[in-house]
């Protein structure tokens, strides 16, 4: 699992009776696992705040390697190569999961050895989570919605379907023609209606933009 096939985002959130961090790491496209795994250790080694003692420790991770699993399907033994199966066999992971009790879901997910060794070494009794377990809990405002998060290369699109969580899954793009090919996929995939579902647009995108005019060729209404 290398950062050539998406970017890495951690976020650390910190919280004692007296004291309360949130700190958040990026690593582009293009950055190795051993490289990432050194950046994090650096950022501990440098802040001396991140030497003391928390009351709880929370690692958030948003790396692309993860799928929803419905509770029925769910099987410890087949998560590897679920994430196999979708993303490629690799021996560099460390194969987690989270239980979505609002959804009855699991979502199973990827971190690279490397980064995993680190944070395990220095904070052990960190709590884990990935961005797409919480996601959901954070907009939701209609029965059919479409929730896209862009960056510079990638973006992450949430899908509700009949108020059922049916996707969270990030994909690359290089030119906005991608990103509306992946829109229609789903679209397509899910056979959700266009004019009855609501299209939210967050992160780096405007009106303005070419990205913003190729969705608009086919949904009328998106909003911010």
């Amino acid at each position: 699992m290398n950062a050539t096939d998406s970017e890495k985002v951690i976020c650390a959130a910190c919280g004692a009776p007296s004291d309360q961090m949130v700190v958040t790491t990026h690593a582009s496209t293009g950055t190795s696992n051993d490289e990432v795994a050194n950046y994090l250790k650096d950022i501990f080694a440098a802040q001396p705040f991140l030497q003391k003692t928390f009351k709880k420790i929370s690692f958030i991770y948003a790396f692309a390697e993860a799928e929803l699993v419905p509770k029925q399907f769910m099987n410890n033994v087949a998560n590897n190569e679920i994430l196999d199966l979708v993303y490629g066999d690799t021996s560099d992971r460390i194969v987690k999961n989270d239980f979505m009790s609002s959804y009855n879901i699991n979502n199973v997910y990827g971190i690279p050895k490397q980064v995993d060794s680190v944070i395990a070494n220095l904070f052990p009794q960190a709590q884990h989570f990935h961005l797409y377990s919480l996601l959901p809990n954070v907009n939701k405002v209609a029965p059919n919605q479409l929730y896209i998060i862009f960056s510079t290369t990638h973006v992450t699109m949430q899908l509700f379907k009949d108020e059922k969580l049916q996707l969270i899954r990030s994909f690359s793009y290089k030119v906005p023609e991608d990103v509306l090919y992946h829109i229609l996929n789903v679209r397509q995939s899910f056979d959700v209606p266009v004019n009855e579902t609501t299209i939210v647009l967050n992160g780096m995108i405007d009106v303005a933009s070419g990205l913003y005019n190729e969705i608009y060729k086919y949904f009328l209404h998106p909003v911010f």
